[in-house]
């Protein structure tokens, strides 16, 4: 019998309808023993980081996103020497050596359609599963000059270079 042991944030709405559909979906349609527990976010990466935990469990619900200034930024996420950014542990030399082809070429284009093909690949190999997605909004004053905003970049990176122009 498959035993699916999920350790997720607490306090998250949208868990309060995902578990009882993984609990009907999967439990009662599928027979799999859905084992679950919710702990503090800052927990749950102290646990993503700790080698022994994925022996304890299998499916971490983070509620986290892929964020950063540039495509580059997913090259930390599948970099399989680091635990700090790679919680999946994948280690897959086809796709790091895409996403270093693509972070090396002083091409765009090369580089967008290399990353194209390097996040098609990470699909395939399913390390991360998005379950949902969040729609969100960007406000501005027209005082405010050189804010960087769009689906990629977090807010750190988007006030970086942002001024008020007097």
């Amino acid at each position: 019998k498959l035993t699916v042991k999920l350790m997720a944030i607490k306090e998250h709405d949208i868990l309060n309808t995902l578990i009882p559909m993984w609990q009907k979906s999967w439990g009662q349609e599928l027979g799999v023993d859905l084992k679950q527990t919710t702990v503090e976010f800052n927990t749950l990466l102290d646990k993503t980081k700790n080698d022994n935990a994925l022996n304890e469990w299998n499916v971490f619900f983070m509620a986290a996103a892929f964020t950063g200034v540039s495509t580059t930024e997913v090259n930390n996420q599948y970099d399989p020497n680091s635990s700090e950014n790679n919680r999946t542990r994948l280690n897959d030399a086809e796709l790091v050596s895409m996403l270093e082809k693509a972070i090396s070429t002083t091409s765009q284009e090369e580089s967008n359609e290399l990353y194209k093909q390097a996040f098609i690949k990470a699909n395939d190999d399913m390390a991360v599963l998005p379950v949902y997605g969040n729609q969100y909004f960007d406000l501005y004053n027209k005082k405010i000059k050189g804010l960087k905003t769009g689906p990629v970049c977090t807010w750190a990176n988007a006030i970086a270079d942002a001024y008020i122009e007097e």
